[in-house]
């Protein structure tokens, strides 16, 4: 009995040095451009050129102006912000953020809200309901288009949120106020002609939606519904095909609630991957969940639960190409959080990016991969930005150590190679093979978030081409991210 005792003690103790010795994420401060600290509200997004836009609503005294700066790096600096001409007056509140997307071809699209006359009349706390305008820029943001209506509904609104999709259009989604008591969730490709669809009519009035967009143009949409019974819960629909998929719940928290938490869900992916973070107090248990689906949505495993002590939730989330989940969160008193989760979907290591005493946190935090992970020992870098009280805003650059972690979590030099990064996995049958331009035809099923069923070519190497035979299955990674989908790996499946 002794030797079993000091087993479990030894075992005890060995764990205990290696969580102390396991990597640490390491967290510097992020310099912002002039005018940030006057920042009311604000969004950051990063575009496939891997450069980082930031959007802002600047106030000082009776002057507010709708700012827009962006950055190669970190170590580069930012170019002189510009002012995105608005034509009237703009919401100033840090739970109503201006909206911004980025597509592949660099174009930018900015919406913001302009004050209406009328009372919002649902509880959200802000002074009269508002209106959503956008504009658009083709250069970088050095110059922007005429301001225009975002819907034609001229119904009040709230909490857009954008994805840009991968044909170049931009997808909207807000809540849309339709009568003094009702409020629903509501999306239309920016700038396009005919109606709003409306994706449900049963939602949380004051809790903001998040979007994030797939490689084969789809999107996944998030928000927190709200029953008869008042049951709170955080609700996914997946957009398809011009419209949108019933929705279903992430997970059976069975929060109920009379009043409005104003506490949205976040939403990241990476491929079909998806992470999605949100809070809920079912169970009278306040507490942040994070939660992984691998098929864009179809499914999400289980959640963790992120906060050990009492959060105030308004989470941020971040996938990595390795599968790791970052998530950020407010806790309890006002500081923000983060915490990784590795591919294996277990809790690892976490780190405070603002300290409380500093000023609270204010309105939605935002995190996003600057530099992913690209395999053996090197690193990741992330981005977060936050409102601070009475501070303006505020941003930290996170390292990760995600090749390091890999190794400590599984106790081997065993990190991913680059190679082994590269592209997604799918199964597909050759069709065709076209070695005058190093292109294979494949058939294939369904890849969720990546590649819709049918047969697509694909370009691919002088040897793949060679080892391509029509009827012979396969096992592939490939890339289908810009205009040409291409194969990375390609692998045929013996013959039985």
């Amino acid at each position: 009995m002794r030797r079993i005792f000091l087993l479990g003690l030894l075992l005890g103790l060995s764990a205990a040095l290696r969580a102390a010795d396991a990597p640490r994420l390491a967290v510097a401060p992020w310099l912002l451009p002039p005018g940030t600290a006057n920042a009311v509200s604000f969004t950051v997004v990063r575009g496939d050129d891997r450069r980082v836009h930031l959007l802002w609503l600047e106030s000082a005294g009776d002057r507010r102006a709708l700012r827009f700066a962006r950055q190669t790096s970190p170590e580069a600096g930012w170019e002189t912000p510009v002012t995105v001409p608005t034509d009237h007056a703009i919401v100033a509140d840090a739970t109503e953020a201006p909206a911004l997307a980025a597509d592949r071809h660099g174009r930018l699209t900015a919406v913001w809200q302009r004050p209406a006359a009328e009372p919002a009349g649902h509880g959200t706390g802000h002074p009269a309901a508002a209106s959503p305008y956008f504009s658009r820029s083709g250069d970088g943001g050095r110059t922007w288009s005429d301001p225009q209506p975002l819907t034609p509904s001229g119904r009040p609104a709230e909490f857009v949120t954008l994805a840009a999709l991968a044909d170049g259009r931009v997808l909207a989604a807000w809540l849309e106020q339709v009568t003094a008591k009702t409020v629903h969730l509501v999306s239309r490709i920016v700038g396009e002609s005919g109606p709003d669809l409306t994706v449900d009519r049963a939602v949380c009035e004051c809790c903001p939606p998040a979007l994030t967009a797939f490689p084969d143009g789809t999107a996944l949409l998030a928000y927190r519904g709200r029953t008869e019974e008042n049951v709170r819960d955080i609700r996914t629909a997946r957009f398809r095909a011009a419209a949108w998929e019933e929705s279903r719940s992430l997970n059976h928290d069975d929060w109920r609630l009379a009043a409005c938490p104003v506490n949205g869900p976040a939403l990241a992916s990476d491929g079909g991957r998806v992470a999605a973070a949100w809070f809920t107090a079912g169970d009278n248990d306040p507490r942040v969940l994070v939660s992984a689906s691998p098929d864009a949505g179809g499914r999400f495993l289980l959640p963790l639960r992120l906060s050990e002590t009492r959060p105030a939730g308004r989470p941020a989330a971040a996938i990595l190409r390795d599968g790791a989940l970052l998530a950020a969160w407010v806790d309890g008193a006002g500081g923000l959080r983060l915490r990784r989760v590795t591919p294996e979907f277990s809790l690892s290591v976490e780190a405070g990016l603002a300290d409380p005493a500093a000023g609270a946190v204010r309105g939605r935090p935002r995190l996003l991969v600057l530099e992913d992970y690209r395999g053996g020992r090197e690193p990741a870098r992330l981005l977060s930005a936050w409102l601070q009280a009475g501070g303006g805003l505020r941003g930290a650059l996170v390292t990760v150590p995600e090749g390091e972690l890999l190794e400590a979590e599984k106790s081997c030099d065993c990190a991913p190679t680059a190679e082994q990064l590269a592209g997604y996995p799918f199964f597909g049958t050759v069709v065709s093979v076209f070695p005058d331009t190093l292109e294979i035809g494949v058939r294939h099923d369904e890849v969720p978030g990546l590649l819709p069923a049918g047969r697509h070519r694909f370009l691919a190497s002088a040897a793949m081409v060679a080892a391509a035979v029509p009827g012979r299955r396969f096992i592939g990674r490939c890339d289908p991210a810009g205009e040409v989908r291409r194969l990375v790996e390609f692998r045929p499946v013996a013959a039985p």
